[in-house]
């Protein structure tokens, strides 16, 4: 097994690679990643799926079985750096924490996993594949370029940051980009019923309405994710004004139960108010889930708790990721990284770096547990 210091290091070289997204600059994280594993001897290949915007494959021994362990080189943009206490791509350890953007989401999976396949190498169980994404972030590009391809795969896990526990399902994401409609008026004609800024007011009531009603049926996350209308220094109320929302739905439903419920929630509520406006929809990340008496779940618990000495909580990952991708091609996949997914996209993100070193030995014990059968 790898030491400490040197997952450590890997960890914070690929923090300080800001292959933020947008626009991506993948191949900065990349090329830290490429570097580690060649240094230990295992070769790597880089797959360019747009320019500066790589996947890295890495292959050890051969199956059957065949395991894919898979996170992504791609980060959030940190935001207001104010809100931070120190640069967000430093890379800083501080008292057995790590600290930078993407510390957990996820580039403390790919360094877990990338120590996990050098630890293998030296003697493989069976066929490890360890895929490095871009695009993640953002609908999932190195994913699905990657399954485009083909893939033959007994059993994945996806790196995310649940603190070790283990994901058996996703929930899927459908986006919805509502404008209120307006009409053209001088200002001092304009009556409220006309200027959709003023109508705003009555449909975040809905949405708050909409939102609580969803989470209190257990029926996940919905979230108004912005809002814009009118130009500065204009004195003409707006023709439209703009609202993105996201609903973060469970395997319960698809994207076609999810829209109908809310365009048949929107309609009643915009024909009663009187409210005109436009509506569209985006399908994001599908919903997914498994079986949790799958072996690869009870596998893994099983190293888990060889590792960490406690059982992890077996549930359904709280947002959306790649595991879609993977599991809709018929592969076992489940979600289990270090971290702390209340940390990820937030100011002073960061992880325990002993979580991430617990991680790759998880991952080299899954390995070899799935070996066996």
């Amino acid at each position: 097994m790898l030491g400490a210091d040197s997952i450590t290091q890997l960890l914070a070289d690929l923090v300080r690679a800001r292959s933020v997204n947008p626009p991506g600059s993948e191949d900065l994280a990349a090329e830290v990643l490429h570097g580690f594993l060649d240094a230990h001897r295992v070769s790597a290949a880089v797959d360019y799926v747009q320019p500066h915007r790589p996947n890295l494959i890495a292959r050890v021994g051969s199956g059957p079985p065949s395991v894919l362990l898979t996170s992504h080189l791609d980060v959030v943009e940190p935001g207001e750096l104010s809100r931070w206490d120190r640069d967000p791509f430093s890379g800083d350890v501080d008292g057995g924490t790590l600290y930078g953007r993407g510390a957990c989401d996820a580039k403390g999976s790919l360094a877990a996993m990338a120590a996990a396949l050098v630890s293998l190498a030296k003697d493989p169980p069976c066929e490890i594949v360890l895929l490095a994404v871009m695009g993640e972030e953002k609908g999932g590009l190195g994913s699905k370029h990657f399954a485009a391809g083909g893939m033959n795969f007994d059993a994945a896990v996806v790196g995310e940051p649940t603190q070790l526990n283990i994901a058996i399902g996703q929930k899927g994401r459908v986006g919805m980009f509502l404008d209120l409609v307006g009409d053209v008026a001088h200002p001092t004609l304009a009556s409220s019923d006309v200027n959709p800024v003023v109508r705003l007011a009555e449909v975040m009531a809905f949405m708050r309405d909409f939102g609580d009603e969803a989470r209190d049926a257990g029926l996940g996350a919905f979230v108004v994710l912005g809002v814009s209308a009118g130009q500065e220094d204009v004195l003409t109320p707006p023709e439209r004004c703009s609202v993105r929302a996201s609903w973060w739905f469970p395997p319960t439903m698809d994207h076609d139960a999810a829209i109908s419920m809310f365009a048949s929630r929107l309609e009643d509520f915009a024909g009663r108010e009187s409210v005109p406006h436009e509506i569209r929809f985006h399908k994001g990340a599908a919903a997914y889930s498994m079986d949790p008496a799958h072996p690869l779940v009870a596998a893994a618990g099983q190293c888990v708790q060889g590792v960490l000495g406690h059982p992890p909580d077996v549930s359904e990952f709280p947002a959306s990721c790649d595991m879609y991708v993977f599991g809709r091609e018929g592969i076992p996949t489940i979600v289990m990284g270090p971290g702390d997914i209340g940390l990820a996209h937030s100011p002073n993100e960061s992880i325990l770096v002993d979580e991430v070193v617990a991680a790759s030995r998880v991952y080299v014990e899954l390995a070899n547990a799935l070996s066996v059968g």
